[in-house]
């Protein structure tokens, strides 16, 4: 540094939120730093940064520090003025990481109450030793505050006046807002009468009613509506609780704390019993599924009726489309093929008019009857892959055996015929499809193989075919070859020139792909033939397939 060059100097100051510090001591902190820099002739004010009444454990909360920081990463400032170690952080891991990084920068970091410079050798010992110290005692700070809180819970007296729609403060009491009361009945109303947390938001939204904050009522928040006892006339203290003093973190209490329960603290909108009733529906809910309902909100003859017998959730309704156009076909499906990320349910799904037909049969009657189904019909359990166990109302247990006509497993051996011949016939047409799209199986793992295009080095775009158990979570060992290698590798085998679509369709059945360099051609008159060739360097397998996890590590012999 140059002589004439003055040292730009910096001062944070802070008053605490915990100690009730005045802004009196804030004023006088910015003005002790002011003088003590003007004094120095070889330094120059480059600004007081400072922040009122918060807390040392939350830097992102103290504006005043983050742009402290900020200003020292874009080179305006060489050293930093504090009063102590707890001014600048309670927290020893953010202190520590914050003094080295501005050390990197080369700006110094002086406390003055212990006389340490952030850049000498044993500052950082001095520093790690004193803001362990500073964090005890935030934490000590914390402890008696909650235990003043503790001490108010059982006193029946709540810490917040937060805003809830259907009430506002009055002289520290709750006092009911009847036309958000009115909203929040509506809401236990429709909810009690099967009517979606979806269908609600959007009437609500309709006739212009808002969220306290002025927004649209969330389907999220009708939820939280649902679930508030506030709404009761009675107060439950001590839902959530701070984790630890230095993070801060908000968590729900699920019985790591005693919660205390005042009743008749202010008047009620919802009464005790259909609050009741409400969350007794919610609780059925969830144990059933996280979709009770179909996005539509409308409920169905067999809505929360039929229940999957394999993951205990129960069937939704959707809407298929079918080959005619314009026409859909109602399916009722087990919500457990959604509700987990990895492990979603194998059940089958069931066409409504197949369950129709089959509640039919139980109840004895020609055709259904949504009325003598509600009557007679508890639940309807699907088991195994065509079996349906009715539950009566009775008590009596009834099984009905289905079929669904339109799978291929249902197919009779003349229609599997027929739909070979029909394939044999028309060549494939979806998009980049080929007459031997889907006629070559790896003999490793039985999979088809798909086409795909890719550009290589010195050949450009290049057409291969490529077992479908590579990657995506398969570990075949076969390997990829070019759609113009297999062509010629074929009219050899079969002794013509040039391999065309004609002769394929109309002398092969289809191509097993061995190990690779393998390969066996299956004519359609019954025979086969035989094959071997030499792998291009392009159809090689770069590197050997490793299995990994879920989070994309590479997977140990013992792992599962």
């Amino acid at each position: 540094m140059e002589n004439n060059k003055k040292l730009r100097v910096a001062a944070y100051v802070r008053v605490s939120e915990e100690t009730k510090e005045t802004q009196h001591s804030l004023q006088a902190q910015e003005e002790f730093y002011r003088r003590q820099i003007h004094e120095k002739v070889e330094w120059e004010l480059a600004e007081i940064y400072k922040d009122n009444g918060i807390s040392g454990t939350d830097i992102k909360r103290r504006e005043g520090f983050v742009r402290l920081i900020s200003d020292c990463k874009a080179g305006k400032i060489d050293l930093i003025l504090v009063k102590s170690v707890s001014r600048f952080a309670r927290n020893t891991l953010d202190l520590l990481r914050i003094v080295r990084y501005l050390k990197q920068l080369g700006v110094s970091v002086r406390f003055e109450e212990q006389n340490i410079d952030s850049l000498t050798e044993e500052g950082e010992l001095m520093l790690t030793l004193i803001a362990s110290v500073a964090q005890a005692e935030s934490e000590s700070i914390s402890e008696n505050i909650k235990w003043a809180i503790h001490k108010a819970f059982q006193n029946g007296i709540g810490n917040t006046r937060r805003r809830t729609l259907g009430y506002h403060w009055v002289d520290g009491k709750l006092t009911v807002i009847p036309e958000e009361a009115e909203a929040v009945k509506r809401i236990f109303v429709n909810f009690l009468a099967g009517g979606s947390h979806t269908k609600t938001a959007e009437e609500l939204t309709g006739e212009g009613i808002t969220s306290i904050n002025g927004k649209p009522i969330s389907v999220s928040a009708i939820g939280n509506i649902l679930r508030n006892i506030t709404y009761t006339g009675n107060t439950l203290l001590q839902k959530t609780f701070i984790q630890d003093p230095i993070s801060k973190k908000k968590v729900m209490n699920t019985g790591e704390l005693p919660q205390y329960f005042v009743q008749d603290t202010h008047e009620a909108i919802i009464d005790m019993d259909t609050f009741e009733q409400v969350q007794e529906k919610l609780a059925r809910n969830k144990e059933m599924g996280r979709f009770p309902y179909n996005h539509t909100g409308k409920k169905y003859p067999f809505t929360m009726k039929v229940i999957c017998g394999c993951c205990g959730r129960h069937y939704t309704r959707q809407l298929w489309n079918t080959s005619e156009k314009g026409k859909k076909r109602p399916t009722w499906v087990c919500t457990g093929k959604k509700a987990e990320k990895y492990r979603r349910c194998d059940s089958k799904n069931i066409p409504e008019a197949k369950l129709m037909e089959a509640s039919a049969k139980v109840l004895g009657i020609s055709e259904f009857d949504e009325d003598i189904f509600f009557d007679k019909v508890e639940s309807i359990t699907v088991q195994g892959t065509h079996e349906l166990l009715f539950c009566l109302k009775d008590g009596a247990e009834v099984t009905q055996h289905w079929e669904h006509t339109a799978q291929k497993a249902s197919w009779t051996p003349e229609r599997k015929a027929r739909h070979a011949a029909n394939r044999t016939a028309s060549p494939a047409k979806t998009k980049g499809a080929s007459c031997m799209t889907g006629r070559i199986r790896c003999e490793l793992c039985g999979m088809n193989y798909n086409k795909q295009t890719r550009k290589v080095a010195r050949a450009g775009m290049v057409t291969f075919w490529k077992c479908r158990g590579i990657g995506n979570g398969g570990s075949c060992a076969s390997e990829q070859i070019t759609h113009d290698h297999l062509n010629s590798i074929l009219a050899e085998a079969l002794g013509v020139a040039q391999m065309t679509d004609e002769i394929f369709t109309g002398q092969i059945d289809h191509i097993g792909m061995c190990e690779p360099g393998k390969l066996i051609i299956y004519k359609k008159n019954d025979g086969t033939i035989p094959g071997s060739y030499e792998l291009l360097p392009m159809e090689k397998r770069q590197k050997p397939y490793r299995p990994r996890n879920r989070k994309g590590n590479v997977r140990s012999q013992g792992d599962t």
